[in-house]
């Protein structure tokens, strides 16, 4: 039997690796199991550099991670540019930041400082202290300011408050003066424009300026005359109370035409003297009101138009005194003494000659009346409703003018005492009184 050869085994076939530089200059020669990866010479990162670049080992020109046949193999270089570091500063010195930036390029300088405002300026941010373009070496950047001066409104205002100008002015500068306003005099004062409330020659912050104004009183002229003639005259302000001098003349009240109490405006006032006691005038003296029928100031008359007399006998005297002058009574009105509530007799001075209608009327507890010598005329129901009277007396010795219904009204028999020589003749006179028995006539004894 015919022996078998053994079998060699193969031995694993080999690649020779060259490692070598551009210039041919070998670093390296390593022998390399097929297919095997070559082990290839420690190289240094950085090969050299220029002023602003590194050359760095960037691997090799063939794939020695499985070797298939025999190599010479080339270090790769690439250029890479340095990086600078670029540091930020505030303008007051505290660091911001800071990058680094490859050679050439543009710093990104992503910051955005501030610096707080001052009484006077805003402040923006305006750049950097150095240029942080194409960048080629490192740098220190200091932030730089725009200082803005600040401007502030400047209001003026008039006297109601309504705005008349508004400019603005920057910080420490003026504001011109819109000239003076005015305001509406009044009747008491005029008003003088006196500058305005606040200064606006330096400017540090927003103003309203408002008007000032000084007051002037007015002055008003009065001035009094008596007729035509100036008895005064005086300046006063508005408002004022007027002053009237005193004007006395016996007899006479000094009038003046259309007063004033105080003063509103400039005026001239007249004044006139008047009788003091002037046809028609009432006045009272001693309880009784008075009307004067004829002034005249030595034989002048009135009229008894009340009497509140709490007597039980009222006498009327010849004469009364009203103001300055004495008066007769002269006529007794209607219903004078009606508010006579305790008279019971009632004496008539010789001075009387009129009775007026109903003047001794409603006298309820009046007993008798006495008229003096001068009486002439006694009006229609003298004595109406004077349910006491009893006795009439008349001493004028000439027949009296009597109105047919002189007694009317009365509630039971009156005695009429007359002058001896005229009962006749009264009784004719009274013939529907006596006949009616409302009367009876009996001479004065």
């Amino acid at each position: 039997m015919e022996k078998k050869r053994p079998v060699r085994k193969k031995k694993p076939k080999k690649h020779i690796v060259v490692f070598q530089d551009a210039n041919e200059k070998v670093f390296k020669t390593v022998f390399v199991t097929d297919g095997e990866e070559a082990r290839p010479p420690e190289m240094k990162s950085v090969q050299f550099e220029t002023l602003h670049h590194r050359i760095i080992f960037d691997g090799w020109d063939q794939d020695i991670t499985s070797v298939r046949s025999n190599l010479v193999v080339h270090p790769i270089y690439r250029e890479v540019p340095k990086e600078y570091l670029i540091m930020y500063f505030h303008e007051d010195g505290k660091i911001l930041g800071s990058e680094t930036v490859p050679y050439g390029m543009d710093a990104r300088a992503e910051f955005f400082p501030e610096k707080e405002e001052t009484e006077e300026f805003f402040y923006h941010f305006d750049g950097w202290s150095c240029s942080l373009k194409s960048i080629d070496g490192d740098r220190t950047a200091k932030a730089l300011f725009r200082a803005e001066r600040k401007t502030f409104p400047v209001r003026f205002y008039n006297e109601g408050g309504k705005l008349i100008r508004e400019e603005m002015i920057p910080y420490g500068q003026g504001a011109n003066d819109p000239g003076p306003v005015r305001k509406m005099d009044d009747p008491t004062y005029y008003y003088h424009f006196d500058g305005w409330d606040t200064s606006f020659d330096t400017v540090k912050g927003p103003l309203e300026v408002h008007p000032l104004f000084r007051e002037e009183f007015k002055e008003y002229r009065i001035r009094l005359f008596e007729e035509d003639q100036l008895i005064f005259e005086k300046f006063y302000h508005y408002d004022d109370p007027v002053e009237y001098p005193p004007m006395e003349k016996k007899g006479y009240d000094f009038i003046w035409h259309d007063p004033v109490d105080h003063v509103t405006d400039t005026r001239e006032i007249t004044g006139s003297w008047q009788f003091s006691n002037p046809k028609g005038r009432r006045m009272e003296n001693g309880g009784c009101i008075y009307e004067i029928t004829d002034p005249s100031i030595t034989d002048g008359t009135v009229r008894l138009v009340s009497c509140s007399s709490p007597l039980e006998q009222i006498i009327l005297p010849d004469r009364i005194r009203l103001g300055d002058y004495y008066y007769k009574i002269g006529a007794i009105g209607g219903k004078a003494f009606a508010g006579c509530g305790k008279a019971r007799t009632i004496v008539c001075s010789d001075k009387v000659e009129y009775l007026e209608k109903g003047c001794f009327a409603s006298c309820r507890r009046l007993e008798q009346v006495v008229l003096g010598k001068n009486v002439r005329r006694i009006g229609e129901a003298a004595f109406a409703d004077s349910r006491h009277l009893r006795k009439l007396v008349i001493k004028s010795d000439r027949i009296l003018s009597l109105d047919r219904r002189t007694f009317d009204k009365m509630n039971h028999r009156v005695t009429c005492v007359v002058p001896p020589g005229l009962i006749t003749k009264y009784e004719k006179l009274l013939d529907r009184a006596v006949r009616e028995k409302n009367i009876k006539i009996i001479p004065d004894l």
